[in-house]
Order: C-alpha cells, then sequence, then structure tokens
C-alpha cells in the first residue's frame, strides 16, 4: 500500500493519512481508498506540539495538505497544484525547500 501511495500521491505518499487531503478519486484503488478515509476518519494529529519539534522533525514536514502549513488568507491548507514550480521540482517537505 505504502508503494502504491507513493506512486499515486508524490506529495504526501503514506503521509495522506495524516493530512487534510481527502484521498478519494486519486486513482487509488477502492480498497486503499477506503482503508485512508478510515483512518483519516480517527483524526490523527502529533502529540508534539509545533513550538516543540527537533528540526530534523521540522525539515520532515510536508507542504502540502498539512493542517499545520496553511494560507494565512483562509487558513487552509496548500495543495500542489497552488504552488506548481515546487511540484514540478518535486519539493514536497519545509526540508527540501529550505536547500533550495
Amino acid at each position: 500500500m505504502q508503494a502504491q501511495l507513493q506512486r499515486k500521491l508524490p506529495a504526501l505518499g503514506s503521509a495522506v493519512l495524516f493530512s487534510s487531503l481527502q484521498a478519494i478519486g486519486h486513482s487509488l484503488g477502492p480498497r486503499h481508498a477506503a482503508y485512508v478515509r478510515g483512518f483519516q476518519l480517527t483524526r490523527p494529529h502529533r502529540l508534539v506540539p509545533p513550538d516543540q519539534l527537533s528540526g530534523d522533525q521540522v525539515r520532515s514536514e510536508r507542504l502540502f495538505h498539512n493542517r499545520q502549513i496553511v494560507r494565512l488568507a483562509t487558513g487552509l491548507p496548500f495543495a500542489p497544484a497552488e504552488v506548481p514550480v515546487l511540484a514540478s521540482q518535486s519539493i514536497y517537505t519545509v526540508g527540501q525547500l529550505a536547500d533550495l
């Protein structure tokens, strides 16, 4: 399942389980989409507040569909289509963005 998630959702991979993205309609098979949706319904979240994350943990944060990284105007997470220059270069994490 992890390989399929990475192939179908390269911006998130298995991190889709913890994201705001609704995986239905993203080329996942019905079984995998149901697994993802079922897990997301449990509302998983990080146990550590953002200000207590280590540098490595911050660098590994996903840029897209992340409830902690949102647009100031709307409070909604970013999608890869909104920042195509990053997605086209396979820049999906805070660390990859920082290394530019």
